[in-house]
Parts: C-alpha cells; structure tokens; sequence
C-alpha cells in the first residue's frame, strides 16, 4: 500500500493509510512511518521541501509565508538586521554616504563637521585628510533649505543649524 502525501502506514498488510497529525504533513507518497509527518516551515524560515527541519531566512532576505522552499530578497539598498525575518517590513534601508549607525542601518545621523563617511551603510565617521577637500568632507555646514525660519534667517553657530532674529 502506498499512502498518499498527508498519510503514512506503519504496519505490513494494511488497506488503510494514517493520517499525519494536524498542522503535518509527510512530504511525498509512500510515507512509512510516523516520523515522515513533519511540521511546515514557519514565516521567516525556509527549506528544501517547505517541511522541518526549516533554516532561518539568512541576512538581507524574508520569508512572510508558511510552508516556503525559498526566501525572498530585501529590496535594493535594504537588507535586514537579523536572520529569520518575517515580512518586507524588516528590510532597513542603509545609511548613505555622510551619515552613519552603530548597525549601518537606519536611523543613521549625519557626520560632524570635518569627518566623513563614504560608503553605503557606514558604521562611523572618519575625519577628513588635513588639507584635503571633497564632496563628504566639506569646511563648512549649509542650512538645510528645509528650515523657514520666520522673522530672522539661518544660521550655523558651532555647527548647529539655527533661526537668528533680525533686529
């Protein structure tokens, strides 16, 4: 007797197949043991079959579905803190160049004045080369040309970015 997918038979000699335990399944036709009931892949894991044993979904991927033979890449410039990730919600975007995070992920600040960070998910700020300008290490701060200040203009003062009154 060859049991169908869901079924499994133990004993010589039977006509009826068991059926696997609810929330298993046995994996391919033929089953001959309680054991080939096996329990599917939970969201954020994967294997070959979609059945245990499951691997978690490695950095940069998800897997938001049960029973996955595969997980799913972050989206460009994304990737995740951890392995196991459970939906698309986990992929964090990178710090870009100028700012950096302990993770190189976001929240990412901006580096200080005279220090820079070049790279895609930088994890800190280097200081510029003495006498040496380009596009990260610039000698001064700009106001951002998102802060209206009203009755007064923008100013940087100690490398802060501030609204001075005019008189």
């Amino acid at each position: 007797l060859s049991c169908p997918v869901g079924f499994y038979q133990d004993e010589e000699a039977q006509l009826d197949c068991k059926q696997c335990p609810e929330g298993t399944n046995s994996t391919s036709e033929g089953a001959r043991d309680f054991s080939d009931c096996k329990d599917p892949c939970q969201v954020g894991f994967h294997s070959s079959t979609g059945y245990a044993p499951c691997d978690a979904c490695a950095v940069g991927t998800y897997q938001d579905s049960v029973m996955s033979t595969d997980c799913v890449t972050c989206p460009e410039n994304t990737t995740t803190a951890e392995k196991g990730v459970e939906s698309s919600a986990g992929c964090i975007s990178y710090c870009t160049p100028g700012t950096y995070s302990s993770s190189g992920l976001q929240p990412c600040m901006k580096c200080q004045l005279h220090s820079f960070q070049s790279e895609m998910g930088g994890k800190d700020c280097r200081p510029c080369p003495a006498n040496e300008m380009h596009e990260y290490c610039p000698d001064y701060i700009d106001c951002p040309v998102n802060v209206t200040c009203m009755h007064g203009e923008c100013v940087v003062f100690d490398e802060e970015v501030m609204c001075q009154c005019n008189p």
